[in-house]
């Protein structure tokens, strides 16, 4: 169970540091001034975050 979890938040990390380095790209760039689509998914990845910790709480409670 926890390994699963452990490889979720892994994973979840890699992909947010990436979708994080292609916004900093875009903003230096200066696309994000034209209504980004990268923003959206940054709050989906946190919000993909929060709801793994929330699981796992709900697991070891």
């Amino acid at each position: 169970m926890s390994t699963r979890l452990t490889k979720l938040v892994d994973y979840g990390l890699i992909i947010a540091t990436i979708i994080f380095a292609i916004y900093t790209v875009t903003s230096a760039i200066g696309w994000t001034n034209h209504g980004s689509f990268v923003t959206p998914m940054l709050i989906l990845m946190t919000l993909l975050m929060l709801l793994s910790e929330r699981e796992e709480k709900q697991k070891n409670a």
